[in-house]
């Protein structure tokens, strides 16, 4: 429950109407087979292994704040990314995977504890798939349940100033 006290804004919080399980309890959970459903819990565990398994070693991650990480940063950024999960006792509640051959879509619950309370961060997880294996994920969630402010995601593509676009069919 959250402690008596000043109260800050604090969505997705325990609250009446949006039970958390309680710290320290694990949802029960079906087992995750599809890779994009297992990148989560593998980042919480620090698993660099199994994450590069999961992208056939050649990890392609967009962040909101990061922007992109591939190969050359992965294993630091799973070390930080790991770490700091793990300091805010990180639990992954599985909502559903929606895959088809080219692609799937992870949506989750991750549970964290910031300043004593325990705060739950919806998170979608966009993944391109290339012969089974990840190719690429795109790591969508709001910082504003984490800073208390939004922050605006760049451009996940390049600009292409010269690029014309077609008249209208009609």
């Amino acid at each position: 429950r959250v402690p008596p006290g000043p109260v800050a804004r604090r969505p997705f919080t325990d609250s009446p109407g949006f039970a958390t399980g309680g710290i320290g309890r694990t949802p029960r959970q079906p087992p995750l087979t599809h890779p994009v459903s297992r990148y989560v819990p593998l980042l919480i565990e620090g698993d660099v292994e199994g994450l590069l398994d999961l992208f056939g070693n050649s990890p392609r991650v967009n962040r909101p704040v990061l922007g992109w990480v591939d190969s050359l940063g992965f294993e630091l950024f799973v070390a930080t990314s790991s770490a700091g999960l793990l300091a805010r006792q990180a639990q992954v509640e599985h909502l559903a995977t929606t895959s088809t051959p080219l692609g799937a879509v992870e949506e989750c619950v991750l549970s964290l504890v910031r300043g004593g309370y325990t705060v739950r961060l919806p998170v979608a997880i966009a993944a391109v798939l290339a012969s089974g294996a990840l190719s690429s994920i795109q790591v969508y969630h709001s910082m504003l349940p984490l800073v208390g402010v939004h922050a605006i995601r760049g451009p996940v593509l390049s600009a292409r100033p010269a690029l014309t676009l077609p008249e209208v069919v009609e």
